[in-house]
């Protein structure tokens, strides 16, 4: 983000505390809006983005990618638009992050590979104490 659109645009002071953060910024020739919307530690929540005074003279795309528990940067929600003011409404559930390009160029970041899927043999909890003994012994046979 910081490589494609280091202008750092005006956004809204947000409170940190409540787990929730936004950071926005635009390219140096104007063709790419990037915006992060965070939500580490607050609870599932529903946001509105407005953007005003889009630079662009002709249509637009907005793609919104999506990581979480069973996204790993995958377009979630795409569309073009030729307004002004952009808005985009959402929902921001706990432990997510939502990375918002708009662009009027034909190029879109890469999205994610898909996330992996843990075997169901490593999600049965019999072998938690297994792990903690063995994660004992390898740390007694390093350090002694």
């Amino acid at each position: 983000m910081n490589d494609q659109t280091p202008i750092r645009l005006q956004s809204p002071i947000v409170d940190s505390k409540q787990g929730i953060t936004s950071l926005a910024g635009i390219s140096e020739d104007g063709t790419n809006i990037t915006v992060l919307i965070s939500n580490f530690e607050a609870e599932d929540s529903n946001y509105e983005l407005i953007i005003d005074h889009i630079p662009f003279d002709s249509s637009y795309i907005v793609a919104t990618y999506l990581i979480d528990d069973e996204h790993h940067l995958q377009i979630v929600d795409e569309f073009n638009s030729e307004e002004d003011q952009m808005k985009v409404q959402g929902a921001l559930s706990q432990s997510s992050v939502q990375f918002i390009r708009i662009t009027n160029s034909s190029v879109l970041p890469d999205e994610g590979p898909d996330p992996l899927e843990i075997p169901w043999f490593l999600k049965i909890s019999l072998f938690d104490p297994l792990a903690k003994i063995l994660g004992v012994l390898l740390m007694i046979l390093f350090f002694g």
